[in-house]
């Protein structure tokens, strides 16, 4: 029969190795936990921001589109006319904290170079006042790289303000790149470029568009009973 001593020693040693199991356990669960948050942080950092094109109030005149008094709009695709130079608002919204080392915006690199829509300046009317210096530089693809060293944080709205030279007519995939230590994100826009746009067409917001879409759809469809989901 064993001694009291000797089950103590007994009890302390299986207690030993089960707080061992438990300390791996969680040794365990805490790396692989560590391991999900970056891989899902590292997947957001990829598509870092919600993006679109910012038509203004009227307070802030634009004379390629149509504007509200008091109403702004999101658009993904703005219609420039061509041969000209015009303001161009870039609106977007990190979805997830990051700093940005900087951000580079222009047309598809598979894009003849003669004829593509060109960033040639940084112009932001909506900064009334700074005393930081702009750097930026343009790649042989002409896309504007702007330097900026900033933190973004989730859910904050910017606006970046640049002047764009068009040349010939068409459509073109705009694309702004934006230049993290851990990843490079991306986000796409369109610019049509037109020999005659239409000054006087209203915008819709991207969301206005899908939803005036599913009313057609359905108002065609309607017999078929479709259903669409939320978005």
């Amino acid at each position: 029969m064993l001694g009291f001593t000797e089950l103590v020693g007994g009890l302390s040693s299986v207690w030993n190795v089960v707080m061992s199991i438990i300390l791996t356990f969680f040794a365990i669960l805490t790396f692989f936990a560590g391991w999900f948050v970056k891989t899902i942080y590292d997947a957001k950092l990829r598509r870092p921001v919600k993006m679109y094109f910012l038509i203004p109030d009227k307070r802030h005149k634009l004379s390629y589109v149509g504007q509200d008094e008091k109403k702004e709009h999101l658009v993904k695709e703005l219609v420039l006319p061509s041969n000209s130079e015009s303001q161009v608002f870039i609106w977007f919204k990190p979805r997830v904290n990051y700093y940005e080392d900087m951000h580079y915006f222009g047309c598809d690199r598979e894009g003849d170079l003669a004829k593509k829509p060109r960033v040639i300046s940084y112009s932001n009317p909506f900064i009334l006042e700074n005393n930081l210096q702009i750097s930026y530089y343009i790649d042989w693809h002409r896309y504007y790289h702007l330097r900026t060293g900033q933190n973004r944080v989730k859910n904050e709205v910017y606006v970046g303000g640049f002047i764009v030279k068009t040349l010939e007519e068409g459509e073109y995939k705009a694309n702004v790149f934006v230049h993290t230590p851990r990843k490079l994100g991306s986000a796409k826009l369109k610019i049509s470029v037109s020999d005659n746009p239409s000054a006087e067409v209203l915008c819709l917001s991207y969301k206005e568009e899908k939803r005036e879409i599913k009313k057609l759809f359905r108002k065609k469809h309607k017999k078929h009973n479709l259903k669409f989901g939320t978005y």
